[in-house]
């Protein structure tokens, strides 16, 4: 068994038989329990696209265990005991949690490891909950933030697997046998695929020793992994890409994306501070300069998202349709001058300032804390870090590394561009024009 503790309060300890379990402390009298595994889509073949989200809902639907064997009697187990219990499917993990009262934290951890360790996967739940699955994805198909973001990462991550929906889409779904999905369990429901996050007011050997009469220490030790993933290789784009979704909404939505650092590295503690100086406070400079000056946006927003070879940076509003132009030549003004002029010093200190703010608040909130550390042990993420640590290695960024950043990443030629809306011809030929004179 291996235990490290870092600098803060947070524990890295692995079972002898190699479960690895992240354990943080916190001052309430309530316990949250992440259970991750390393399965997403990125893990998929093409023609079982989305198998690792349905799995995430038949884990619901109940146990072999008799106390657990419906997805009522699951449901009232947990009800009973005030918690709180969900999931999530990303491209590169699958989690499931759990939060509540500490004084059920031990039932919490043995309910959770009965579900996962022996699921039903009946074929009356399994049919009906496609069913759910593909209603869940024709609301997507509805929603014009996930029809653009679909389309933006199809164009930023081309052919790779990471271009693909979470969900899947509706013909692989309605493919999707219950042999494939019993199959794709074994393969990676495992103990060297898992990682299991505590934050709680209990005592670090109360919840080792929890965890120690679970299931979850009878899981398999291996998966059955048949494929390993292939790495992202970045094409060689020679222009921009424009792409136009014609949609019947009031608004126009405008998103721009680049492909750049993955999560492994100090790049993204930078991009939390251009993501701030964009777009993360009421003063930043897209807020500003959208709304609270030309009144032409209610919302805007930016975002650094990594994975384990390459990242992306985004940037979304969306605006009156007779105003997309003025938007656009606003994003790309302030782009302009960040890769220009990068920002001040005295700038770099208050956004700083700010993002250290936020992780002392983030870092009592246990749902993050166990979130973020949880995810950092799966992927391996460098530097190795837990939540606490985040405001150190943001404070130690130099400005030029900052400043860099832009200048590397935000390159004209691989900007991918999205706009969805009621669009006529015109409005797509003025917007290429302006596009292609300003960018």
């Amino acid at each position: 068994m291996t235990i490290n503790k870092s600098k803060n309060k947070t524990i890295n300890y692995n079972f002898k038989n190699g479960l690895r379990l992240v354990y943080d402390n916190n001052n309430d009298k309530l316990t949250t329990i992440r259970i991750f595994f390393k399965v997403g889509s990125i893990t998929e073949q093409e023609n079982e696209a989305g198998i690792s989200h349905l799995i995430e809902h038949l884990i619901f639907k109940g146990s072999k265990n008799t106390e657990f064997n419906t997805s009522y009697k699951l449901s009232r187990y947990f009800d009973e005991r005030g918690a709180f219990i969900n999931a999530y499917t990303d491209k590169d993990a699958t989690c499931y949690y759990v939060k509540g009262n500490s004084d059920y934290a031990h039932d919490l951890i043995n309910g959770l490891g009965h579900i996962l360790k022996e699921p039903n996967f009946h074929k009356a739940d399994f049919l009906k909950e496609k069913n759910v699955v593909l209603e869940e994805l024709r609301g997507d198909n509805d929603d014009p933030e996930f029809k653009i973001y679909k389309m933006i990462e199809e164009i930023v991550y081309k052919e790779h697997k990471l271009s693909r929906p979470i969900i899947g889409s509706i013909d692989t779904i309605k493919s999707i046998t219950l042999e494939q999905v019993k199959k794709y369990y074994e393969q990676y429901y495992c103990i060297e695929n898992m990682v299991i996050s505590v934050c709680s007011d209990l005592s670090f050997s109360t919840i080792k020793n929890y965890i120690n009469s679970s299931p979850f220490l009878n899981f398999n030790k291996s998966c059955i992994i048949e494929e390993k993933q292939t790495p992202f290789i970045p094409s060689i784009q020679e222009k921009y890409q424009l792409h136009f979704i014609n949609d019947d909404v009031v608004q126009t939505y405008i998103t721009i994306s680049f492909p750049v650092a993955s999560f492994n590295g100090l790049e993204k503690f930078g991009f939390y501070i251009i993501e701030n100086y964009l777009t993360g406070t009421m003063s930043s400079r897209l807020f500003m300069e959208l709304r609270e000056k030309r009144g032409l946006s209610y919302s805007v927003s930016s975002n650094y998202s990594g994975y384990n070879d390459v990242g992306s940076f985004t940037i979304s509003t969306s605006v009156d349709s007779n105003r997309v132009i003025e938007a656009i030549s606003v994003i790309f003004t302030e782009i302009k001058k960040l890769i220009k002029n990068g920002i001040s010093k005295s700038e770099i200190e208050y956004l700083k300032k700010n993002i250290n703010a936020r992780y002392s608040v983030v870092k009592e909130d246990s749902a993050q804390v166990t979130d973020f550390n949880g995810t950092n042990v799966l992927l391996g993420i460098t530097p190795p870090i837990n939540l606490a640590e985040v405001p150190k290695y943001i404070t130690e960024l130099e400005d030029n590394f900052i400043n860099q950043l832009p200048k590397s990443y935000f390159i004209n030629k691989n900007m991918a561009m999205v706009v969805l809306g009621n669009l006529n011809k015109d409005d797509k030929n003025n917007i290429q024009k302006y596009v292609e004179k300003h960018i």
